[in-house]
Protein backbone atom coordinates (compact mmCIF):
# COMPACT_ATOMS: atom_id res chain seq x y z
CA UNK A 1 0.00 0.00 0.00
CA UNK A 2 3.01 2.80 0.78
CA UNK A 3 4.63 1.54 -2.56
CA UNK A 4 1.19 2.35 -4.52
CA UNK A 5 1.34 5.81 -3.06
CA UNK A 6 4.35 6.49 -4.11
CA UNK A 7 3.35 6.82 -8.02
CA UNK A 8 3.17 9.66 -10.38
CA UNK A 9 -0.31 9.17 -10.96
CA UNK A 10 -1.08 10.35 -7.49
CA UNK A 11 0.36 13.48 -7.84
CA UNK A 12 -2.41 14.44 -10.53
CA UNK A 13 -6.30 15.19 -8.99
CA UNK A 14 -7.69 12.23 -11.18
CA UNK A 15 -10.26 10.12 -9.16
CA UNK A 16 -12.78 7.30 -10.43
CA UNK A 17 -15.77 8.53 -8.83
CA UNK A 18 -16.51 12.32 -8.62
CA UNK A 19 -19.88 11.24 -6.07
CA UNK A 20 -17.19 10.45 -2.96
CA UNK A 21 -16.14 14.53 -2.81
CA UNK A 22 -20.17 15.05 -2.24
CA UNK A 23 -21.24 12.07 0.58
CA UNK A 24 -19.76 10.77 3.55
CA UNK A 25 -19.54 6.67 5.19
CA UNK A 26 -21.21 8.18 8.31
CA UNK A 27 -23.93 10.48 7.28
CA UNK A 28 -27.09 10.74 4.79
CA UNK A 29 -26.36 13.09 1.88
CA UNK A 30 -29.07 15.80 3.13
CA UNK A 31 -27.07 15.60 6.62
CA UNK A 32 -23.64 16.58 4.64
CA UNK A 33 -25.24 19.13 2.52
CA UNK A 34 -26.53 20.65 5.43
CA UNK A 35 -23.01 20.86 7.86
CA UNK A 36 -21.33 22.24 4.37
CA UNK A 37 -23.28 24.78 4.12
CA UNK A 38 -23.26 26.06 7.48
CA UNK A 39 -19.83 26.10 7.81
CA UNK A 40 -19.53 27.72 4.52
CA UNK A 41 -21.84 30.79 5.83
CA UNK A 42 -19.94 30.56 9.06
CA UNK A 43 -16.26 30.90 7.42
CA UNK A 44 -17.60 33.03 4.66
CA UNK A 45 -19.12 35.83 7.48
CA UNK A 46 -16.32 35.69 8.93
CA UNK A 47 -13.93 36.55 6.07
CA UNK A 48 -15.90 39.49 5.72
CA UNK A 49 -16.47 40.79 9.19
CA UNK A 50 -12.63 40.75 9.36
CA UNK A 51 -12.06 42.81 6.10
CA UNK A 52 -14.44 45.16 7.07
CA UNK A 53 -12.96 45.41 11.00
CA UNK A 54 -9.23 45.40 10.07
CA UNK A 55 -10.51 47.73 7.23
CA UNK A 56 -6.79 47.37 5.22
CA UNK A 57 -5.14 45.39 2.51
CA UNK A 58 -3.04 43.96 4.82
CA UNK A 59 -5.47 41.58 6.11
CA UNK A 60 -4.03 39.14 3.19
CA UNK A 61 -0.07 39.44 3.98
CA UNK A 62 -0.60 37.00 6.76
CA UNK A 63 -0.73 33.40 6.11
CA UNK A 64 -3.40 32.15 8.54
CA UNK A 65 -6.00 34.70 6.83
CA UNK A 66 -5.31 33.32 3.10
CA UNK A 67 -5.84 29.71 4.49
CA UNK A 68 -8.78 30.63 5.99
CA UNK A 69 -9.74 31.75 2.56
CA UNK A 70 -8.78 28.37 1.32
CA UNK A 71 -11.13 26.68 4.12
CA UNK A 72 -14.06 29.18 3.03
CA UNK A 73 -13.55 28.37 -0.56
CA UNK A 74 -13.42 24.44 0.10
CA UNK A 75 -16.75 24.67 1.81
CA UNK A 76 -18.38 26.78 -0.82
CA UNK A 77 -17.09 24.19 -3.36
CA UNK A 78 -17.76 21.51 -1.18
CA UNK A 79 -20.99 22.31 -0.37
CA UNK A 80 -22.23 23.01 -3.94
CA UNK A 81 -21.07 19.28 -4.59
CA UNK A 82 -23.39 18.13 -2.37
CA UNK A 83 -26.31 19.76 -3.13
CA UNK A 84 -25.47 19.62 -7.00
CA UNK A 85 -25.63 15.56 -6.51
CA UNK A 86 -28.15 15.52 -3.57
CA UNK A 87 -30.54 17.31 -6.45
CA UNK A 88 -29.41 15.03 -9.23
CA UNK A 89 -30.43 12.17 -6.93
CA UNK A 90 -33.67 13.54 -6.17
CA UNK A 91 -34.26 14.17 -9.79
CA UNK A 92 -33.33 10.39 -10.84
CA UNK A 93 -35.67 8.96 -8.35
CA UNK A 94 -38.86 11.28 -9.00
CA UNK A 95 -38.03 9.93 -12.74
CA UNK A 96 -38.10 6.45 -11.90
CA UNK A 97 -41.05 6.18 -9.31
CA UNK A 98 -42.79 8.31 -11.85
CA UNK A 99 -41.94 5.81 -15.09
CA UNK A 100 -43.02 2.51 -12.99
CA UNK A 101 -46.10 4.30 -11.74
CA UNK A 102 -47.17 4.46 -15.68
CA UNK A 103 -46.33 0.82 -16.11
CA UNK A 104 -47.08 -1.05 -13.05
CA UNK A 105 -51.60 -1.65 -13.64
CA UNK A 106 -53.55 -0.80 -10.10
CA UNK A 107 -53.52 -4.45 -7.78
CA UNK A 108 -55.75 -5.30 -5.03
CA UNK A 109 -54.57 -6.21 -1.86
CA UNK A 110 -53.44 -9.58 -1.21
CA UNK A 111 -50.44 -11.43 -0.69
CA UNK A 112 -50.67 -12.74 -4.23
CA UNK A 113 -50.64 -9.35 -5.90
CA UNK A 114 -48.35 -7.78 -3.71
CA UNK A 115 -45.91 -9.88 -4.65
CA UNK A 116 -46.52 -9.92 -8.29
CA UNK A 117 -46.25 -5.90 -7.82
CA UNK A 118 -42.77 -6.21 -6.68
CA UNK A 119 -41.71 -8.52 -8.77
CA UNK A 120 -43.09 -6.41 -11.63
CA UNK A 121 -41.25 -3.31 -9.94
CA UNK A 122 -37.67 -5.18 -9.90
CA UNK A 123 -37.92 -6.03 -14.02
CA UNK A 124 -39.10 -2.69 -14.23
CA UNK A 125 -36.15 -0.77 -12.39
CA UNK A 126 -33.88 -3.18 -14.21
CA UNK A 127 -34.83 -2.04 -17.36
CA UNK A 128 -35.14 1.49 -16.35
CA UNK A 129 -31.29 1.46 -15.29
CA UNK A 130 -30.72 0.22 -18.86
CA UNK A 131 -32.04 3.08 -20.56
CA UNK A 132 -29.81 5.37 -18.45
CA UNK A 133 -31.51 4.99 -15.24
CA UNK A 134 -29.09 3.42 -13.22
CA UNK A 135 -26.83 6.28 -11.17
CA UNK A 136 -28.34 5.19 -8.17
CA UNK A 137 -29.14 1.42 -6.79
CA UNK A 138 -32.03 -0.07 -6.19
CA UNK A 139 -33.48 -1.32 -2.88
CA UNK A 140 -36.98 -3.03 -3.43
CA UNK A 141 -38.81 -3.41 -0.12
CA UNK A 142 -42.45 -4.00 0.31
CA UNK A 143 -42.85 -2.63 -3.02
CA UNK A 144 -41.32 0.77 -3.12
CA UNK A 145 -37.99 1.68 -4.13
CA UNK A 146 -35.82 3.45 -2.13
CA UNK A 147 -31.92 4.87 -3.30
CA UNK A 148 -28.28 4.90 -2.07
CA UNK A 149 -26.72 7.91 -2.23
CA UNK A 150 -23.25 6.22 -1.97
CA UNK A 151 -23.89 4.81 -4.99
CA UNK A 152 -24.33 8.17 -7.19
CA UNK A 153 -21.93 8.12 -9.88
CA UNK A 154 -20.53 11.47 -10.87
CA UNK A 155 -17.75 11.93 -13.05
CA UNK A 156 -14.57 14.27 -12.01
CA UNK A 157 -15.13 17.33 -13.85
CA UNK A 158 -12.59 20.48 -13.20
CA UNK A 159 -14.38 22.40 -10.11
CA UNK A 160 -13.79 19.22 -8.69
CA UNK A 161 -10.48 19.22 -8.83
CA UNK A 162 -10.18 22.20 -8.33
CA UNK A 163 -11.74 21.52 -4.76
CA UNK A 164 -9.47 18.39 -4.13
CA UNK A 165 -6.78 21.26 -4.80
CA UNK A 166 -8.27 23.81 -2.06
CA UNK A 167 -8.79 20.20 0.23
CA UNK A 168 -5.19 19.43 -0.07
CA UNK A 169 -3.69 22.91 1.02
CA UNK A 170 -6.70 23.81 3.45
CA UNK A 171 -6.35 20.82 5.56
CA UNK A 172 -2.71 20.31 5.68
CA UNK A 173 -1.61 24.20 6.07
CA UNK A 174 -4.68 25.00 8.73
CA UNK A 175 -3.76 22.44 11.48
CA UNK A 176 -0.14 23.44 11.57
CA UNK A 177 -0.98 26.88 11.66
CA UNK A 178 -3.22 26.11 14.67
CA UNK A 179 0.07 24.29 15.96
CA UNK A 180 2.23 27.11 15.60
CA UNK A 181 0.00 30.17 16.69
CA UNK A 182 -0.19 28.34 20.13
CA UNK A 183 2.88 27.17 20.58
CA UNK A 184 4.71 29.54 19.16
CA UNK A 185 2.78 32.87 18.67
CA UNK A 186 0.48 33.06 21.49
CA UNK A 187 2.02 35.51 24.30
CA UNK A 188 -0.86 34.99 26.43
CA UNK A 189 -2.96 38.03 25.57
CA UNK A 190 -6.73 37.64 25.52
CA UNK A 191 -8.81 35.51 23.13
CA UNK A 192 -11.28 36.72 21.14
CA UNK A 193 -13.95 35.38 18.50
CA UNK A 194 -11.06 35.60 16.07
CA UNK A 195 -9.00 33.61 17.46
CA UNK A 196 -10.89 31.07 17.81
CA UNK A 197 -12.33 31.38 14.69
CA UNK A 198 -8.82 31.56 12.71
CA UNK A 199 -7.04 29.65 14.84
CA UNK A 200 -9.06 26.57 16.30
CA UNK A 201 -12.32 26.20 14.41
CA UNK A 202 -10.22 26.20 10.51
CA UNK A 203 -8.23 22.67 12.27
CA UNK A 204 -11.48 21.71 13.61
CA UNK A 205 -13.51 22.24 10.19
CA UNK A 206 -10.92 20.49 8.46
CA UNK A 207 -10.29 17.35 10.36
CA UNK A 208 -14.21 16.52 10.83
CA UNK A 209 -14.60 17.17 6.88
CA UNK A 210 -11.52 14.47 6.67
CA UNK A 211 -13.07 12.35 8.88
CA UNK A 212 -17.15 12.33 8.12
CA UNK A 213 -16.85 12.95 4.32
CA UNK A 214 -15.51 10.54 1.51
CA UNK A 215 -13.62 12.86 0.00
CA UNK A 216 -10.06 10.58 -1.24
CA UNK A 217 -6.77 11.84 0.61
CA UNK A 218 -4.11 11.48 -1.45
CA UNK A 219 -0.24 11.10 -0.01
CA UNK A 220 1.66 13.06 -2.37
CA UNK A 221 -0.81 15.72 -2.65
CA UNK A 222 0.98 17.33 0.49
CA UNK A 223 3.40 18.76 -2.28
CA UNK A 224 0.75 21.43 -3.49
CA UNK A 225 0.58 22.39 0.19
CA UNK A 226 3.98 22.84 0.72
CA UNK A 227 3.83 24.87 -2.51
CA UNK A 228 1.67 27.38 -1.42
CA UNK A 229 3.35 27.43 2.22
CA UNK A 230 6.58 28.29 0.12
CA UNK A 231 4.92 30.54 -2.34
CA UNK A 232 4.17 32.75 0.83
CA UNK A 233 7.15 32.39 2.33
CA UNK A 234 8.70 33.99 -1.00
CA UNK A 235 6.14 36.60 -0.56
CA UNK A 236 7.23 37.35 3.28
CA UNK A 237 10.89 37.57 1.89
CA UNK A 238 10.07 40.28 -0.60
CA UNK A 239 7.92 42.04 1.28
CA UNK A 240 10.74 42.90 4.20
CA UNK A 241 13.39 43.10 1.49
CA UNK A 242 11.18 45.88 0.04
CA UNK A 243 10.46 47.28 3.52
CA UNK A 244 7.26 46.27 3.86
CA UNK A 245 5.64 46.78 7.63
CA UNK A 246 3.13 44.78 9.99
CA UNK A 247 0.01 45.84 10.91
CA UNK A 248 2.36 47.47 14.12
CA UNK A 249 5.15 48.85 12.22
CA UNK A 250 7.16 46.37 12.30
CA UNK A 251 9.47 44.92 9.89
CA UNK A 252 8.20 41.26 9.39
CA UNK A 253 4.53 39.62 9.47
CA UNK A 254 5.66 37.06 12.01
CA UNK A 255 8.49 37.42 14.68
CA UNK A 256 9.45 34.35 13.69
CA UNK A 257 9.95 34.91 10.05
CA UNK A 258 11.89 37.98 10.91
CA UNK A 259 14.53 38.09 8.66
CA UNK A 260 16.90 40.64 10.07
CA UNK A 261 17.69 37.37 11.54
CA UNK A 262 17.79 35.19 9.25
CA UNK A 263 19.16 31.50 10.93
CA UNK A 264 15.75 31.50 13.15
CA UNK A 265 13.47 32.43 9.86
CA UNK A 266 15.05 29.69 7.76
CA UNK A 267 15.14 27.27 10.53
CA UNK A 268 11.10 28.00 10.95
CA UNK A 269 10.59 27.66 7.19
CA UNK A 270 12.53 24.29 7.02
CA UNK A 271 10.70 23.13 10.04
CA UNK A 272 7.01 23.48 8.72
CA UNK A 273 7.45 22.72 5.05
CA UNK A 274 10.05 19.84 5.44
CA UNK A 275 9.29 18.42 8.70
CA UNK A 276 5.94 19.54 9.95
CA UNK A 277 3.59 19.25 6.83
CA UNK A 278 4.79 15.96 5.58
CA UNK A 279 4.38 14.30 9.01
CA UNK A 280 1.26 15.83 9.54
CA UNK A 281 0.08 14.62 6.29
CA UNK A 282 1.22 10.87 6.97
CA UNK A 283 -0.70 11.13 10.39
CA UNK A 284 -3.87 12.52 8.73
CA UNK A 285 -3.99 10.27 5.97
CA UNK A 286 -2.73 6.54 8.44
CA UNK A 287 -5.53 8.19 10.54
CA UNK A 288 -8.10 8.41 7.90
CA UNK A 289 -7.35 4.47 6.29
CA UNK A 290 -7.78 3.53 10.11
CA UNK A 291 -11.47 5.19 9.86
CA UNK A 292 -12.48 4.14 6.47
CA UNK A 293 -10.31 1.25 5.24
CA UNK A 294 -9.52 0.94 1.90
CA UNK A 295 -11.35 4.44 0.38
CA UNK A 296 -8.30 5.19 -1.15
CA UNK A 297 -8.02 2.40 -3.20
CA UNK A 298 -11.36 3.04 -5.25
CA UNK A 299 -9.69 5.56 -8.02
Amino acid sequence: MCLEQFQLQNFKFAYKNGKDFATSPWLPLPAVCAYRILVALYCFSWVIYSIINDNTWKWLIFLTDCTFLCVTAYFICSAATSVFVWTRLTRQRVNILERTGQQIPESSSGSHDATARHSSIYRQSNTLAEQGYGACEDFHQGGFVTFNASEVECRQSWYLKVTWLLYAIAANNSILITAVFWTLLYNGYGVGEPDIAFHMLNSVFMLGETFLSSIPVQLLHVVYAALYASVYCLFTVLYWFLGGRGVFGNRYIYPILDYSKPGEAVVMIVLYGFVGLPLKRKILHVSRLSKQPGLENKD
